[in-house]
């Protein structure tokens, strides 16, 4: 099966450490989300935690609402016309990099920036 601008690649099973090596980052993000949660818990006064959970919904809504069919369009659109799989790996990494600083960026500047 070749791989073709918008083909799935053939899938072949994992290695034994790219499953530990999973495994490790998915240990690490879960330890992160549990310090997270527990430092949010303890210094947000509890008037607080009913806002912080509507930022957080507003943030799942905007990404399935925006960002998803953007990056759906940006990837059919412009990386299904580049044919040289080098050149499409590097755009792909452009644009990452730019949604990135784009969805830091426009909270900050539509609030005032930093306080």
């Amino acid at each position: 099966m070749t791989a073709g601008p918008l083909r799935p690649r053939e899938l072949r099973p994992a290695t034994r450490g790219e499953r530990r090596a999973r495994v490790a980052l998915v240990a690490v993000g879960l330890g992160l989300a549990l310090v997270g949660a527990v430092a949010a818990v303890t210094t947000l006064p509890p008037a607080q935690w009913v806002r912080v959970a509507l930022w957080l919904a507003a943030g799942v809504v905007v990404h399935d609402a925006v960002v998803a069919p953007l990056a759906l369009a940006l990837g059919v659109g412009v990386l299904g016309r580049v044919r040289r799989p080098a050149v499409r790996r590097l755009l792909r990494a452009g644009l990452l990099l730019a949604a990135t600083v784009v969805v830091v960026a426009v909270p900050l500047l539509a609030t005032g920036g930093l306080r």
